[in-house]
């Protein structure tokens, strides 16, 4: 029996899980691009969208693509190199389109937050959905561990359904149309708070939590002309 090929493209830890996963199936033949220098792994090394490109052009055709959180875009004229595709998004489609949807969520509850797995097209996190699940945020969210567990939850749906995607047990559902999309510039907007300007508190927790990631703070405010970063901890009372 033919082994299916598949183009697998990541960029970080959840890539190498999904990597490791699917190299155990003997039904597969694996060839992986990534977008960052990994120690000890043998895959291709594509740094920037050009070289991305090029390496793909190069290429036979792959019956399945599949993106993990990759950062290039796929130019619409190398569709042709495959059959079909899975791209790993983090939001709840049609709901949070675009970049950083984790922080949209927390700062607007009326955005649905989930993660998806759908095909590419020639319009960004438009494509058709294989599956998505809803995660429910309560509280006070933080940026970095809402991030982790969508990650989390994205590599359970894909793990138990990516053999029914490949072989035509799932149908590609069409998005429905929302009217919102969020560049990558978007949250630049949120990034700089006032110290005259009133804020009610919950909104400010939320607002500076969101733009908490990881080590490092992305909110500021200024004084005597320089930027101050802020962090926020909440510890629950005994």
């Amino acid at each position: 029996m033919n082994k299916k090929k598949i183009l697998l493209l990541i960029s970080n830890d959840l890539g190498l899980r999904v990597f490791s996963l699917l190299r155990k199936n003997k039904k597969l033949s694996i060839s992986c691009y990534t977008s960052k220098k990994i120690k000890g792994k043998k895959f291709k090394f594509t740094p920037n969208k050009k070289s991305f490109e090029n390496n793909l052009i190069k290429e036979g055709k792959f019956d399945f693509i599949i993106l993990v959180y990759w950062p290039f875009i796929v130019n619409k004229k190398l569709f042709k190199k495959f059959n079909n595709s899975i791209n790993f998004h983090p939001s709840y489609l049609p709901y949070g389109r675009g970049w950083y949807p984790h922080v949209h969520a927390i700062l607007n509850r009326n955005i649905k937050y989930g993660v998806s797995l759908h095909q590419i097209n020639h319009n960004i996190d438009s494509g058709k959905i294989w599956l998505k699940k809803r995660i429910f945020l309560k509280g006070f969210v933080d940026s970095t561990n809402l991030y982790l567990k969508a990650q989390k939850e994205i590599y359970s749906l894909f793990k138990s359904n990516y053999m029914k995607i490949i072989n035509s047990k799932i149908r590609p559902k069409i998005q429905r149309k929302v009217h919102h999309f969020f560049s990558k510039k978007t949250v630049n907007k949120y990034d700089e708070i006032y110290l005259n300007k009133k804020y009610r508190l919950r909104d400010l927790i939320n607002l500076i939590k969101s733009r908490n990631f990881y080590n490092k703070s992305y909110i500021y405010f200024r004084e005597n002309k320089k930027k101050h970063f802020i962090k926020i901890e909440i510890f629950d009372g005994k």
